[in-house]
Formats: structure tokens, C-alpha cells, sequence
């Protein structure tokens, strides 16, 4: 079966700022407080209701230093990327606010434990997030969401994680465990530098790379077929 493969003006990374913003472009005013009530709702929903909180100086900071993101939403406008009759500050403006949204380190742990779920909260047994949003969402963290080091994480640690210039890191263990680590110190790149180090660890001590138990499924199928054939 072909595939298109034509290039996008829209890539498929949501995760990067560009996209971020486009997820912001809630079409006006009332439909961009409906993104945010959703997206509150669901955060206070996936960490058995608790309640995040709004770090208002980390809004008014994102606000004041945003050049870089004002230039991405014009480059992006000038392409056609929005929604016709987008308001690009009000668009920023939820971004900034979205940007803003602030949890506990086991608040963050149980949103990971109820993508690691399947997004079914394991504390309440409520479906928070549909089996597609899972699966979406996990591929883009194990894809692209440890920014740069995105690629190297994939192949040494094998799972997937989303890292957040705060010093928080996002584990899923799919049908396991969720975690969060938290370090405010950053590498080069911007990822916790002694999360990172744990990943590392956690990934030694155990096999939860995606593809390390492929060889022992295998085992398993192949002599489970001798015994039936033979």
C-alpha cells in the first residue's frame, strides 16, 4: 500500500512549538476558553482530582520573552497553517497560558501511571483519555519528546517520556508504570540532567526498552509452535 509522502506545511510533531500554537488556535475567545477548560479538566481528571494550579509569573515570563514563538506564528500565518480569521495574539496568548499549567511531581506521576493504562486512571478506574489519544500521544513522546536528545534517548532507553524545560520528566511504561522524576538542573539541551541520569539507570536495571523482549516473545512462540507441530 503507497503512502503520501508529499512534504507538509504542517509537520506531524506536535510536541514542538509550532504545533503547540496551532493547538492554541481555538478559532476566538469562547472557543479558546473551551480548550482550556478541557484541558484543565482532563489534567484534574488524569491525576485523580487534584487540582493543577496557574503559575502566573511563569505566564507573565513567557509573555515578555515570546519573540522567537511571535516569529514562529507569523512564519506559520504567512503559510496558511491557521484557521482563516485566527487572532495570532490571542492564539500566543493561550499557548502562554497553556505553557503555564503547573503540577506536583505525583500529580505528573499519575497522569503517566493512566497513560500507561491505556488512559484509564488507576487510582479511580475512570476513563480519562481514549485508547487512540494514548497511542498518539506515546508515539509523539517516544519520537520527539525529549527534545534533541530525542533520537539517542529512543535508542539507549526505549520508552517513552516528555521532558519539560522545568526539570520534570514524564515516564510511561506502557501496561507497567508511570513516573516523574523531578531536577531542576538542565543539561545543554534542556532536559533534566539528573532525570536523564535516572532514565539511564532505570533503563540498565531493567528491560523496558520497546524492542528487548522481542527476542524472548519470539522464543517463546517458536517453541510453543514445536510443541503443537511436533
Amino acid at each position: 500500500m503507497s503512502q503520501d509522502t508529499t512534504p507538509k506545511i504542517v509537520p506531524n510533531s506536535h510536541v514542538q512549538n509550532f504545533l503547540t500554537l496551532l493547538f492554541a488556535d481555538g478559532g476566538g475567545f469562547l472557543a479558546q476558553l473551551q480548550v482550556w477548560t478541557d484541558l484543565v479538566g482532563a489534567t484534574e481528571t488524569s491525576s485523580a482530582g487534584q487540582k493543577p494550579s496557574f503559575a502566573n509569573s511563569m505566564y507573565l515570563s513567557e509573555s515578555a520573552t515570546a519573540d522567537r514563538n511571535f516569529c514562529l506564528g507569523y512564519m506559520m500565518n504567512e503559510s496558511g497553517a491557521f484557521m482563516p480569521k485566527t487572532n495570532l495574539k490571542e492564539s500566543l496568548h493561550l499557548y502562554f497560558m497553556i505553557c503555564s499549567i503547573e503540577l506536583s511531581c505525583s500529580m505528573m506521576a499519575i497522569v503517566a501511571a493512566t497513560l500507561a493504562n491505556g488512559g484509564v486512571n488507576p487510582l479511580t478506574g475512570k476513563r480519562v483519555f481514549e485508547q487512540i489519544v494514548v497511542k498518539n500521544t506515546l508515539s509523539l513522546m517516544a519520537s520527539c519528546g525529549m527534545y534533541d536528545y530525542s533520537g539517542q534517548f529512543a535508542f539507549s532507553m526505549g520508552f517513552p517520556a516528555k521532558s519539560g524545560v522545568g526539570g520534570g520528566i514524564l515516564i510511561v511504561i506502557p501496561g507497567l508504570m508511570g513516573i516523574c522524576s523531578f531536577s531542576p538542573r538542565l543539561d545543554n539541551i534542556g532536559n533534566s540532567a539528573r532525570g536523564v541520569a535516572f532514565c539511564h539507570a532505570l533503563a540498565e536495571k531493567f528491560s523496558f526498552h520497546t524492542f528487548s523482549a522481542i527476542r524472548l516473545v519470539w522464543s517463546k512462540l517458536y517453541h510453543g509452535i514445536q510443541r503443537i507441530c511436533f
